[in-house]
């Protein structure tokens, strides 16, 4: 396991079946330091505790909302994903000075070519920020 980031985050590894990704892959990612003990807590209670989700969300859930809220400050409903998220991470990694190479085993990609699509993203926010 990585050593934590910035010490505030901790790298916790997640089986193939929990994480869902499209490659059914194995994952190490990295978390604030108070979920893991919420984790260790919540592994260290009864069966019942243990097996019950932390929160119940969904990809649907979570799409609902954004175009909920999409509609309110009048941006097309279309144009909103929960993808966005996973790129905003991405970006805001790289613009904190994670390391490519580790960005992407944090993604999942398997190439550094994806993984360099948000280093192309974050140099083109800094350029608009520069502007202001």
């Amino acid at each position: 396991m990585s050593p934590g980031v910035a010490g505030c985050f901790s790298p916790i590894s997640l089986p193939a079946d929990i994480v869902g990704n499209k490659a059914k892959t194995a994952r190490e990612i990295p978390i604030p330091e108070d979920l893991v003990e919420i984790l260790r807590d919540r592994a260290s209670g009864e069966t019942k505790a243990r097996n019950r989700p932390l929160v119940e969300l969904s990809h649907q859930a979570v799409g609902r909302g954004m175009k909920k809220a999409a509609v309110e400050v009048d941006i097309q409903p279309s144009r909103v994903h929960p993808h966005a998220f996973r790129h905003t991470y991405g970006r805001h990694c790289i613009l904190q000075g994670v390391p490519v190479n580790i960005l992407q085993k944090w993604l999942g990609h398997s190439s550094l070519a994806m993984t360099m699509q948000y280093v192309y993203l974050a140099g083109e926010h800094h350029s608009y920020l520069d502007r202001i």
